[in-house]
């Protein structure tokens, strides 16, 4: 038999074997970046804030913990499907947990969706790729408006999703970088970023959701500092089971 059409042969072998040996693609396709939990997976985060009022002349600091409970999953192939959890949330990690929403995450083979309080954000475009860019908000109202301590905050201006690349977090290795915000003028900032772990999710947050009305005086100022108005937040996750 002729030696090329033996070797096209043993490759369409190997491939059909492949396909029904069931191997995992969500690996190649980054799927498990935003996994499918089983119902009962929780959850505990610590987020950090400072919160800027009366045009910066107030900053409140603020560490509170959030507990993320799943209480409905649909898994399917590939880590594909949705769950839905309720959020807690306490000022010490312990008792008492005050309930303070619900979130629906779904995975699809082109997307991961998460949406909360009216809004759908798609978190991550599949396959994820270094430099991979998408349009995140597509899903959103067409408020992007958020209230902050009672002041309206154009929220998610100039947001733009793009994957950073991959590192290794703390005690995490491959972690997956999207930049989901990084835009600043002489009057506002907007900066957001979240680390995914394999097979965990979410396990950093950092934003600066801030404005200003200090000009030429506050050129040599940094934004934590001249801010008048927004969040500084970093969420961080503290345990898993």
């Amino acid at each position: 038999m002729n030696r090329l059409l033996i070797f096209f042969l043993i490759i369409f072998s190997l491939c059909s074997c492949s396909k029904e040996s069931g191997v995992d693609t969500s690996l190649d396709s980054g799927y498990n970046f935003f996994p499918i939990h089983d119902i009962g997976t929780t959850y505990i985060y610590e987020v950090d804030r400072i919160f800027y009022n009366n045009q910066g002349k107030e900053t409140e600091h603020l560490v509170t913990y959030e507990r993320n409970v799943v209480i409905e999953s649909t898994k399917g192939g590939d880590n594909l499907g949705s769950y839905r959890e309720e959020i807690w949330e306490s000022n010490t990690g312990q008792e008492p947990w005050l309930y303070k929403e619900n979130m629906v995450s779904e995975t699809n083979e082109l997307q991961a969706i998460c949406s909360k309080s009216g809004n759908r954000i798609i978190k991550l475009a599949f396959p994820v790729s270094e430099g991979k860019s998408w349009d995140g908000l597509a899903l959103m109202n067409d408020v992007t408006g958020q209230i902050i301590n009672g002041e309206s905050i154009d929220f998610y201006k100039d947001w733009d999703f793009k994957i950073l690349g991959y590192e290794n977090f703390e005690s995490y290795n491959d972690v997956l970088t999207v930049q989901q915000a990084n835009h600043e003028n002489a009057i506002e900032r907007r900066y957001s970023i979240e680390k995914y772990a394999m097979d965990i999710g979410l396990v950093y947050k950092e934003q600066q959701i801030l404005d200003t009305q200090c000009l030429l005086e506050c050129n040599d100022q940094n934004w934590e500092e001249k801010a008048h108005h927004g969040v500084i937040l970093k969420k961080r996750l503290i345990s898993i089971n």
